[in-house]
Order: structure tokens, then sequence, then C-alpha cells
């Protein structure tokens, strides 16, 4: 019972911290690991898992790391308004959060220069198992019931691989999360002195209406597109004789 209640805690605290980029952190680390553990006795499969590992990863390193360095310049440009002085304080401390989570981001990135131990695609000189132990770790060594020697060790996934491969992701996310509070805390400044209304009021909540109805707008065609990369997914059987 205990250990079925940690792995519910466990589940939903990875969902609290990861909200943002779930789908990302699917994509990108955790579906294309997973698929190298369960084939990494078949070494041509596992050869090809791993180049298009590299690929993918490669792929959302440039995107990451053009994410990040924008939202840096963002808040950059934000503390450099003059009525910045005036915001509400919690949105220069969001604003600064988001420039550490932005800088670390591009500093986390150089952890994937374990890259350079995978191979690309059509690489025949590297070894399969060496680069598998960069998303992988092995277990204790078992025994075959016939000989009772020790056999090549299994590989297994590692959450702190995982949370390694994942970590310029998640640092960039939360960067662009932390600017858009300190930017919505900006907005509301007028309306939270609880002063006269003023033009400033109007703008702020006509400004977070805006904002709410793009977020929703972004929410719906990530879903529409993750819908129809669900239904490409999805192996369609050959029609059989006589159907």
């Amino acid at each position: 019972m205990r250990m079925k209640m940690a792995a519910t805690a466990r589940k939903y605290i990875g969902l609290l911290f990861t909200f943002t980029y779930t789908k990302s952190l699917h994509i990108y680390t955790i579906d294309p690991i997973s698929a190298i553990e369960t084939h990494q006795h078949d070494d041509p499969v596992v050869r090809e898992l791993l180049s298009e590992f590299r690929k993918v990863k490669e792929l959302e390193l440039r995107f990451v790391q053009r994410a990040a360095t924008l939202s840096a310049a963002a808040v950059i440009g934000a503390k450099s308004w003059p009525d910045v002085v005036e915001a509400f304080w919690l949105a220069r401390v969001a604003w600064n959060c988001s420039l550490f989570f932005s800088i670390m981001s591009l500093v986390s990135s150089s952890h994937e220069r374990l890259l350079a131990q995978i191979p690309k695609e059509g690489d025949v000189n590297t070894q399969t198992r060496t680069a598998m132990l960069t998303v992988l770790v092995p277990e204790k060594l078992k025994y075959s019931e016939d000989e009772q020697v020790p056999g090549a060790p299994e590989l297994r996934v590692s959450w702190w691989l995982l949370f390694l491969w994942q970590t310029p992701m998640m640092l960039m996310h939360y960067s662009w999360v932390t600017f858009l509070v300190g930017y919505e805390l900006y907005l509301i400044t007028p309306l939270i002195g609880l002063g006269s209304w003023t033009a400033k009021c109007t703008g702020a909540i006509i400004a977070t209406t805006v904002g709410v109805l793009l977020v929703a707008l972004f929410n719906i065609n990530d879903s529409t597109a993750d819908g129809i990369l669900k239904r490409l997914s999805v192996k369609v059987e050959p029609p059989t004789k006589g159907s």
C-alpha cells in the first residue's frame, strides 16, 4: 500500500513540475529512451533507435537554445522599461527567476556533449552497448539457469539520466512561464493598489483578456496537433484476402 501511494505521489509531483512541457518530454526524451530499453538486445534496431534519438535531441537542442536566448532577451528588454520600478514587486522577482532559468538552460545544454557518443545514421564504428550507456544504466549481473555464469547485465531506464537529458527543455519552459507570470503581474499592477479607477486599469484588463485568449488558442492548437500525431502513429494493418 505504501509503495503504491509513493508511486502515485511521485506521478502527481512529476506532473506538477512538467505540466507545461509534458508532451515535449515524452517526444524528445522518455519515449525514445524507453524504446531503446525495450529493443536493447536487437542490435540493428537499437542502433537505428540510437541514431534517431541523436537526431531528435539535436533538433530539440537547437530549439531550446533559440527559445532560451529569446527569453533572456525578453527579460532584459522588459527590465529596461521606465515604469518597471513601479511594478508589483513579485513581477521583478519572476523576471529575475526567468533570466536565471534561461541562462542555465543554455549552460546545461553542454551536458548534451554525450551525443558525440551516440552513433549517427550510417555510423558503424560506434559500439552499440557503449552508446546505450549514455541513456540506460546496467542492472546487477544476472545468471543463466543452465550455465550459472554471469551474463551481460540488463540495461534499464534511469530517472537521473532522464532528468539529465530533459534539463535544458525544462529550464527553457520555466523561463517562459516565469517571464509571462512577471509580465501579467506587471500588467495588473494598477489593479493591485485598489486606488481610483484609471485608464491603466482598463488597459490591464484588456491586455489580460487578450493574453488568456491567446493561451487558450495555443492549447487548442497544441491538442489538435497532438491528436493528429497520435492518429499518424497508429499502424494500419494491411487488408486480408477476401476482405
